[in-house]
């Protein structure tokens, strides 16, 4: 095997692990959609309103996702699921405060 073809396939495979530094990326880019999205609904974010509240470039959003749409969907998924966190906190909070008041 050619040294630049085991180059490009470790390239590749580095391409393929989301890195530390692109998860948190992804974050900032959801946070910004929600921003947006709280602040006026779909039509106040389009992408290139969501990669200058993230402080990011449009390019670094559509790397990220393919489309608007995606990275909406992304953004309630993760908005659900820290409601689902949530609601199991506090949940857990009231079991031990009844639990306290029982002793």
């Amino acid at each position: 095997m050619m040294v630049k073809e085991k180059a490009g396939m470790a390239a590749s495979a580095r391409r393929r692990r989301p890195s530390r530094r692109r998860a948190l990326s992804e974050e900032e880019i959801l946070d910004a959609a929600l921003t947006l999205l709280d602040d006026g609904g779909p039509n106040a974010a389009p992408v290139r309103g969501i990669a200058m509240e993230g402080r990011r470039s449009a390019e670094r959003v559509y790397t990220s996702f393919p489309d608007k749409a995606a990275v909406i969907k992304r953004s309630c998924v993760a908005l659900k699921a820290a409601a689902r966190r949530s609601r199991s906190q506090h949940k857990g909070m009231e079991m031990l405060a009844a639990a306290l008041r029982i002793t």
